[in-house]
């Protein structure tokens, strides 16, 4: 059976940069929010923050977002990979999916930012306005993401450098993928 990792966390807290960082050679990684823009996509409706958002918020209410974890094992079932990164975990109800489909070989990481590192982020980005990045915050926590990072089994410091970031992910990577000490 494959090993899963989850990458959860609010949002700039360095959710990609550890996906990507895992994101070796053998290992398929698994973006949740592609789910999203595929069904944009499908209804032939424009792709961008605002629509993505609102598609994601209707899937939570809706469905508590089982349908995006049953794509993401799709996804899973249809490739031969000893691990996949699954990056994108929202709701503690992907959360039991995973587990109920991968037992033990499901693990959870969750990069934590402080507020001020991740609205930094954000606008060295622009992609938020403040009001917009406190709004997503109030979202993402609705949805569930502080009840999925305090579930989680490994904790990155998304406060570091990225080069820190990647240090602690490859570390918490070896401990999963080969139960290496850390």
């Amino acid at each position: 059976m494959p090993k899963i990792i989850g990458i959860a966390g609010m949002p700039a807290a360095g959710k990609t940069t550890v996906a990507k960082a895992l994101n070796k050679d053998g290992i398929k990684l698994i973006h949740l929010g592609d789910f999203i823009w595929e069904y944009l996509k499908r209804k032939h409706i424009r792709r961008n923050q605002e629509t993505g958002n609102m598609t994601s918020l209707y899937f939570w209410a809706e469905y508590r977002d089982i349908p995006i974890a049953e794509w993401a094992y799709e996804q899973i079932k249809k490739t031969k990979y000893k691990s996949y990164i699954v990056d994108g975990i929202r709701t503690l109800e992907e959360v039991l999916f995973f587990k109920s489909k991968f037992k033990n070989n499901f693990k959870l990481i969750s990069i934590v930012a402080s507020p001020a590192t991740r609205k930094s982020r954000e606008k060295k980005r622009k992609r938020f306005s403040k009001v917009n990045f406190e709004m997503r915050d109030k979202e993402e926590l609705t949805i569930g993401v502080g009840d999925v990072i305090a579930s989680s089994d490994y904790y990155i410091d998304g406060n570091k450098t990225k080069k820190e970031v990647v240090l602690q992910a490859n570390q918490i990577f070896r401990k999963i993928a080969w139960g290496k000490s850390l």
